[in-house]
């Protein structure tokens, strides 16, 4: 990683930090939407939550799946 992305990601990190204070201060809730907020700014992107029921994440050397998501019957 370059210093000039080094120090871009820091920004983001740091505003998304700010956004986050700021946003409990006014509303002091947790909330998926907040996250997603928070995320959208750390990775400059306006995707959201995985929608696909039973979507698994694999670590790309092992294959071994990471993560699932939840399937609801």
């Amino acid at each position: 990683m370059s210093s000039s992305s080094a120090t871009k990601e820091v920004i983001h990190y740091r505003n998304a930090l700010w956004y986050g204070i700021k946003e409990i201060e006014r509303k002091p809730i947790l909330t998926t939407n907040l996250f997603i907020a928070i995320m959208q700014i750390i990775k400059e992107n306006k995707s959201g939550t995985r929608n696909v029921p039973g979507m698994q994440l694999k670590n790309p050397v092992t294959e071994k799946v990471i993560y699932t998501s939840i399937v609801f019957k």
